[in-house]
C-alpha cells in the first residue's frame, strides 16, 4: 500500500518511494478541485494513491500514526441509517505490537482509528478523510515468519448497535416536550457502562426539525440497544441517523433534497473512458412500491395520515405503468398531517432506492460520498446523459486499487 512518510509517498510492502512530496491539503470536498480538473487527474493513465491510518485516543486526538504497519484495507460506505461505514484493515503486528491487551495494550475492544485516503497530484498529496472507526473483532495470525493481525472495524454507531457496545443496563426514559436535538445530545452524553460517555463531539442536526419537541415518553427497558432510540426518533421526524466521515452523529433527511433534484453532479463517466472497469444495470421489481400510505395518531376522533405516489412518468416504475404498490405504514408517533407526509416521502424515497440500479466498478478513486450524483453516458447499457445518485461504495486499496459504486436513477426516486 502507498502511505505518506518523511516526504515521500511510499510503496509500504516493498519500501519504494514513489513520489516526492513537499505540500499536504485536506478537502472537505474534492469539488473544491473543479470538475473539469477532477476529471483530468482520475482518467488519467496513471493515478497514485496514498493512505493513512492513525490510532486515536478516546478524545479522538491522534495518539499515533499506524501507517507503517498498514498492510491492507478495504472501506465500504452504505446509505442508510445507522452504520454506514465499515472497514476491514490488515496490519504487520512484528513482537504482537497490535495483539488486543485491556491494559498495556496499544488496542481493545471500542479503540478508535481515524482513516484517509488520497491523491498525488505533482508534489501535492489531497487528503479526503474517511471516517473514525471502532475498533471490534481481531484475527491474529501467523504464515512463515509473517505476523500479522486484521481488524473489522466499524463506524462509532456500532457503540450503540451492539456492535462495540450499546444495550442498555438501565432503563431509559426521555419525557415529552423536550427539544429532539437536545434529547440526541443527551443520550449520547449518557454512560456507555464505564462511566464515560459514548460520544461528546457535537452533532449535526437538520435544522427543519430545530423546533419540534419531543411529544412522547420514550422509554428502553434494560437489555436492548440505543440505537433503537435513535432509530426511532430519526423516524418521527423522517431523518436518517448515521455517522459522517469526521466522527459527528448526522440527524438529517434528504427529502428535500429529492423534491427539487437539488444534487450537484460530482463525476461523469464515459462509456470508454479508461476508468471504467466493468458495469451493469439490476432491475429490483421485488422491492418496488409506488405508493406508500402513513397513518399516525389519532387525537379527538381524528387520524393524521399522508399519501405519497410517484407518478413521475420517466421513471419506470410510475403508478401510470405499473398501477399502485403501495406499502402502509402504521405510526402512533406521528401526530400532525404534516409529519405523516414527509415520513411517506422519505419512505417512497427509501423504497425507489434500488429498484433499478447501476453497478459501475472504476479505478481507484475516493471522491465520492452517498448521495452525491454522478452523470453516466453507457448507451450499450441503454443509458443516455442520466444522473445517478450514489447508494454504496465500496473501496478496495490493496495492489491495483479500485472504487465500486451501486448507483440508482434519480428518476426513481423524484416524484
Amino acid at each position: 500500500m502507498n502511505i505518506y512518510k518523511n516526504g515521500y509517498v511510499v510503496d509500504s510492502i516493498h519500501n519504494i518511494n514513489i513520489a516526492n512530496i513537499t505540500k499536504q491539503v485536506y478537502l472537505n470536498s474534492f469539488s473544491k478541485l473543479g470538475f473539469e480538473r477532477i476529471l483530468k487527474v482520475f482518467k488519467a493513465d496513471i493515478v497514485i494513491p496514498v493512505f493513512r491510518l492513525y490510532l486515536l485516543d478516546e478524545d479522538e486526538n491522534i495518539s499515533m500514526d499506524a501507517s507503517d504497519d498498514l498492510m491492507s484495507a478495504s472501506l465500504s460506505i452504505t446509505y442508510q441509517t445507522g452504520q454506514r461505514r465499515t472497514m476491514n484493515i490488515t496490519l504487520a503486528n512484528i513482537d504482537n505490537k497490535w495483539k488486543p491487551k485491556p491494559i498495556k495494550g496499544l488496542i481493545w475492544t471500542g479503540s478508535k482509528f481515524r482513516f484517509d485516503s488520497g491523491i498525488v497530484i505533482g508534489d501535492t498529496i489531497y487528503w479526503k478523510q474517511q471516517g473514525v472507526f471502532v475498533f471490534k473483532d481481531p484475527t491474529l495470525s501467523r504464515e512463515n515468519s509473517n505476523q500479522t493481525i486484521s481488524l473489522s472495524l466499524c463506524d462509532k454507531f456500532g457503540l450503540f448497535d451492539g456492535s462495540v457496545y450499546g444495550t442498555t443496563s438501565l432503563k431509559t426514559i426521555i419525557p415529552v416536550g423536550v427539544p429532539m436535538k437536545n434529547a440526541f445530545t443527551s443520550l449520547l452524553a449518557s454512560d456507555r457502562g464505564n462511566g464515560k460517555p459514548f460520544d461528546l463531539k457535537p452533532i449535526i442536526f437538520n435544522s427543519e426539525y430545530t423546533d419540534v419537541n419531543t411529544y412522547y415518553t420514550i422509554k428502553q427497558d434494560a437489555g436492548t440497544k440505543v440505537s433503537e432510540i435513535f432509530t426511532s426518533m430519526g423516524e418521527t421526524i423522517s431523518s436518517d441517523v448515521y455517522y459522517n466521515e469526521f466522527g459527528n452523529m448526522v440527524v438529517s433527511s434528504n427529502v428535500n433534497e429529492f423534491i427539487s433534484s437539488n444534487f450537484p453532479v460530482v463525476y461523469r463517466f464515459e462509456e470508454n473512458d479508461k476508468d471504467i472497469v466493468s458495469a451493469n444495470v439490476v432491475y429490483n421489481t421485488s422491492q418496488v412500491r409506488n405508493k406508500v400510505v402513513v397513518k399516525g395518531a389519532i387525537a379527538n376522533g381524528y387520524q393524521f395520515s399522508a399519501i405519497a405516489e410517484n407518478k413521475n412518468l420517466k421513471s419506470d416504475y410510475c403508478i401510470q405503468y405499473n398501477g399502485e404498490i403501495p406499502e402502509v405504514i402504521n405510526d402512533s408517533k406521528l401526530y400532525a398531517d404534516s409529519l405523516c407526509m414527509s415520513r411517506a416521502m422519505y419512505e417512497l424515497i427509501n423504497f425507489s432506492r434500488g429498484t433499478k440500479t447501476l453497478n459501475l466498478s472504476c479505478t481507484y478513486n475516493p471522491i465520492f460520498d452517498v448521495n452525491q450524483s454522478v452523470m453516466v453516458n453507457y448507451p450499450s447499457l441503454g443509458i443516455n446523459n442520466e444522473n445517478y445518485v450514489i447508494d454504496s461504495i465500496s473501496m478496495n486499496m490493496d495492489s491495483g486499487a479500485t472504487t465500486s459504486l451501486t448507483m440508482t436513477n434519480i428518476n426513481e426516486v423524484i416524484f
